[in-house]
């Protein structure tokens, strides 16, 4: 039982000795008679009622009715992370001036493509989060 037996359970690998000897951990199909668990028959993870997580509904997922003070933490997050994004962007810019190997400039170019679609993502989670934190004001 316990937190021990879930993960042995979970992952397939048997935990350490609870007689607290040291030992390898060793996979459950390397034991005599151990049937191997398929990936697909281990336990995910899933809601109270038992129903699967959508993809990207970790913790800092927003659920449409967080608290104020998770919607400004949020907020401040993306803030420390705009200039960092934006820094990026123009380092690339930068770098393509006075490159003329078109394989470079398109390297360069591709990694522009990337940071630019990062940052717009950073904008509208920013515009995303000031509506929602405005809307929970009384």
């Amino acid at each position: 039982g316990g937190v021990a037996s879930w993960v042995a359970r979970a992952t397939g690998v048997d935990a350490a000795p609870a007689s607290g000897a040291v030992s390898r951990a060793q996979p459950a199909s390397a034991r005599p008679g151990a049937r191997r668990v398929p990936p697909s028959a281990r336990p995910g993870p899933t809601r109270a009622g038992g129903s699967p997580k959508p993809v990207g509904a970790g913790r800092d997922a927003p659920t449409g009715r967080d608290s104020p003070s998770t919607l400004a933490y949020r907020i401040r997050q993306v803030e420390k992370e705009l200039p960092r994004l934006v820094r990026r962007r123009d380092e690339l810019v930068a770098s393509l001036d006075g490159l003329v190997d078109h394989v470079a400039i398109a390297r360069v170019g591709a990694e522009l493509a990337v940071a630019q679609e990062s940052l717009d993502e950073a904008e509208r989670r920013w515009l995303e989060l000031a509506e929602r934190m405005e809307a929970s004001k009384p």
